[in-house]
């Protein structure tokens, strides 16, 4: 009798448990970041048949790309094979339409040989040498301070954003003791909002820039950092905004500093231009520094991909800024072991290109010399385009003037979706979808096909306003 009631007491127990157990990982499954990909489906795309292996993913549905990518995939597969132009690319190109590689660069290639590109010794502890030199770009000679910098490379700043958002995610606690929210440009490159999205934390757009005013609305945007929880997090570009071309002025980021300060923000500097928005290594790091200046806790993700014209050897850096030694060994600890995790190491040769222009005086004289020739290339383009845009625009009163005040890569055309989509289908012309244009993709010779093309969106949709005003 007693060995039976043992039993039943233990069966009971049993199922108490293996109840409570899946209820604990059905609700942790539930709480995934990734659960609402399938929320709507009661099992996955992926299902192994009862016989073989094959069509396991007959079912699964593409992915939403990218809008860029989207954009340059349909026009590589585009059957019209004549005039194809892709503006939608985020590459630099030469007027030849060839990827651009600065001289600098092929001139640092020489000084490098093949045993260091084949090095093992920087792949797990990292470069110091060359974090030094990068940040130094970035922070400034005399502001940076390696004591207190946790710094790692990462491929591009697309690594450096990825494992800064892990971080957080992981490590940081809002002052209401959540995880905290992540505000964002309300115009923005759509990557950000994947890569915040794949770490499971929550956004919420800033308004920055109005669409019918062309530019910065301040007061918006001021608004609406002031009422976020205190202790958030803030996404900003430090200059070349992307997709927009226009820029904070230093007296408005004066501004944004305070609240971001009052607030207590945690800051998120994305520097992805440096050199490539006013030809100026100092001024394009204005935002940046001035927050720094201002005491924020700042995390930096910094690309020298493009700067550099390694557009396919990608290479930057990730760098918290910390109070103290101890706090910087911490923080390092964590970043590093994230990185290592995702990617286990960073390739040599665009650290090497780096380090090699910028520890060499000549090589970084004539890096920079480089990048404002392309800056001064960028702005003759975005000048020409306005010029054909103004002259063959006289008749319905097109006002142009927004596009001279953007600067660096991206002219934003103020295009809406479907005159992009009728400028694809009908000129073989492809933007983004937000109607934004990569300036260094863009020839000389091409601006005046570009320019009459944009004239006859711009045109049609006039047309069209005019028919509804008098209906």
């Amino acid at each position: 009798m007693h060995k039976l009631w043992s039993l039943l007491c233990r069966n009971v127990i049993y199922t108490y448990n293996k109840k409570n157990i899946q209820t604990f990982y059905s609700a942790a499954y539930n709480a995934s970041p990734y659960r609402d990909l399938f929320s709507e489906r009661k099992e996955p795309f992926g299902k192994m048949p009862k016989e073989g292996i094959q069509n396991i993913w007959e079912n699964l549905p593409p992915a939403t790309m990218e809008s860029y990518l989207n954009t340059s995939w349909s026009c590589k597969k585009s059957e019209q094979t004549e005039n194809k132009l892709d503006l939608a690319t985020e590459n630099i190109l030469d007027e030849e339409g060839n990827p651009l590689v600065f001289q600098s660069v092929l001139k640092a290639r020489e000084k490098i040989s093949s045993q260091d590109i084949f090095s093992t010794d920087s792949c797990v502890l990292g470069d110091q040498e060359f974090l030094d030199d990068a940040l130094k770009l970035a922070y400034g000679s005399e502001m940076y301070q390696r004591d207190h910098i946790a710094a790692i490379e990462t491929v591009g700043g697309t690594g450096a954003l990825r494992i800064a958002f892990e971080f957080i995610s992981r490590c940081f606690i809002s002052l209401d003791g959540q995880k905290p929210r992540v505000y964002v440009p309300n115009l923005c490159w759509p990557n950000y909002k994947e890569i915040i999205k794949s770490t499971g934390l929550k956004m919420r757009d800033y308004r920055s820039y109005r669409k019918n005013i062309q530019g910065i609305d301040l007061k918006s945007c001021l608004s609406d950092l002031f009422r976020a929880t205190k202790g958030s997090v803030a996404l900003l570009e430090a200059s070349g905004q992307n997709p927009t071309g226009t820029d904070f002025s230093p007296e408005q980021w004066k501004e944004i500093s305070q609240i971001l300060k009052d607030r207590k923000y945690l800051c998120v500097v994305d520097m992805a231009y440096q050199g490539l928005v006013h030809g100026d290594l100092d001024r394009d790091a204005l935002a940046l520094r001035r927050l720094v200046e201002d005491g924020h806790q700042v995390i930096v993700c910094q690309s020298l991909s493009k700067s550099f014209s390694l557009q396919g050897n990608p290479i930057g850096t990730l760098s918290v800024l910390t109070s103290s030694k101890e706090e910087k060994e911490k923080v390092w600890t964590h970043i590093r072991s994230l990185s290592h995790s995702m990617l286990s190491s960073v390739p040599n040769y665009g650290r090497l290109i780096v380090k090699t222009i910028l520890s060499n005086e000549a090589l970084k004289k004539e890096w920079m010399e480089e990048t404002q020739n392309l800056v001064k290339r960028m702005k003759a383009t975005r000048q020409a385009l306005h010029d054909q845009l103004v002259s063959l625009n006289k008749s319905n009163g097109v006002d142009w003037s927004f596009l001279l005040q953007q600067q660096g890569m991206f002219l934003f055309t103020g295009l809406e979706a479907e005159q992009v989509d009728k400028l694809q289908k009908e000129y073989n012309i492809y933007l983004q979808p937000d109607g934004r244009l990569n300036l260094g993709a863009l020839t000389a010779s091409q601006v005046e096909r570009v320019g009459t093309a944009i004239h006859k969106m711009t045109l049609t949709n006039s047309t069209n306003s005019e028919q509804v005003s008098t209906e």
